[in-house]
């Protein structure tokens, strides 16, 4: 059977449009899934502090060493320097600002899996903090039965994160987590360089002996005169940290779109034969992400989603519809026109001319 050329072309559209559709979205889907090689985030949190003043305690004056609510700040950067395949390179830069204390710069590097955001090692010639589980956030639609562990960089271990429940931040769906840390090592460099190395025993002694609650009541049993007595004049410390994080993640971009960050520095003393001694809190923050950041993030949120649902609906569906439709285009202009060609002309009576009706010849038009 002959076909219009017209028509041959307009199924052959057809047909290659039609699989451009199907395959579009399995495709494109899982590259708009990863991490962004373009990601630029820059995020404020706000609450309060309590810390001891090094000054006061150094002076003696234990009372006014204890500060309670000072307002904080923290700014926080998290950008993608490069990408190696799978693996993006990720700054974490973070500054806390305590008032009246100097700015407190702390930066970070991760090696992120792009599609899972977990910390893993970094790429032949790269280098990344030791960081383990999630450090910046959730992957794309999180699941609420992941087992997601947070990276605290303090002291560079990860704890479970649990599910608690689903909930809504500015009109966006999001599931809600929640980690709490066992007491740990501080291991930051930066911040450690802040923290005093050892405590004067004059210092000890007058803690122990204060009749403030500024102890708790293990330690002091523990501090007595006598063991008290048989630490060097410089007592070495050490630190632990503990940490609380709540948390919410887009329900379909994985977005931290609600952040609730605590934590507990802890100075510990070395008692002979003894394990370390919780003595006193030295720094006790309490960060919540601002409403500023809340709706920067929850407008991100919202452009990725739109992305995401041109990418893996919209482009695939209408890709399918025009090849749909060529297809029928294609079919209604499949028959040519039949072609009718000039009689020969014959000498009737008198002269005159007459034509015979001539046969179909059969070709096809473009």
């Amino acid at each position: 059977m002959v076909f219009r050329r017209s028509a041959v072309v307009l199924g052959v559209s057809g047909i290659v449009v039609v699989a451009l559709g199907a395959v579009f979205e399995p495709v494109a889907g899982p590259m708009v899934s990863k991490l962004p090689s373009n990601t630029d985030l820059t995020v404020h949190y706000s609450g309060t502090a309590s810390l001891i003043d090094q000054t006061a305690v150094a002076k003696g004056d234990l009372l006014g060493a204890l500060k309670n609510g000072v307002p904080l700040a923290l700014d926080r950067r998290i950008h993608v320097t490069s990408t190696s395949g799978n693996t993006a390179i990720v700054g974490d830069d973070q500054t806390l600002k305590i008032t009246g204390m100097p700015p407190m710069p702390d930066d970070h590097v991760y090696a992120l899996d792009r599609k899972t955001l977990e910390a893993g090692p970094a790429p032949a010639g790269k280098t990344a903090d030791p960081a383990s589980g999630i450090p910046i956030g959730w992957p794309m639609s999180p699941s609420a039965h992941h087992p997601y562990r947070y990276y605290d960089p303090t002291t560079q271990t990860s704890s479970d994160f649990t599910y608690t429940g689903d909930t809504e931040v500015k009109g966006r769906g999001a599931l809600s987590f929640h980690s709490q840390s066992a007491a740990n090592p501080v291991k930051d460099k930066t911040l450690l360089a802040t923290l005093p190395t050892a405590l004067p025993k004059t210092v000890a002694q007058a803690l122990a002996s204060s009749p403030l609650p500024i102890l708790p009541k293990e330690t002091k049993a523990l501090l007595t005169p006598e063991a008290l007595a048989a630490l060097p004049d410089q007592i070495p410390l050490s630190y632990t940290a503990v940490t609380t994080a709540d948390g919410a993640a887009d329900k379909e971009v994985g977005f931290p779109i609600m952040q609730h960050l605590q934590q507990k520095v802890i100075l510990n003393v070395a008692l002979p034969g003894q394990p370390p001694i919780p003595l006193i809190p030295v720094l006790s923050t309490d960060l919540t992400l601002t409403p500023e950041s809340q709706q920067y993030l929850v407008d991100k949120a919202d452009t990725a989603s739109t992305q995401l649902l041109v990418i893996k609906v919209v482009v695939p569906v209408a890709l399918v519809a025009i090849g749909v439709v060529l297809l029928v285009i294609a079919f209604l202009k499949r028959k040519p026109k039949a072609v009718v060609a000039a009689a020969p002309i014959e000498a009737g009576p008198a002269g005159a001319e007459t034509a015979e009706p001539a046969a179909d010849s059969g070709e096809s038009e473009n």
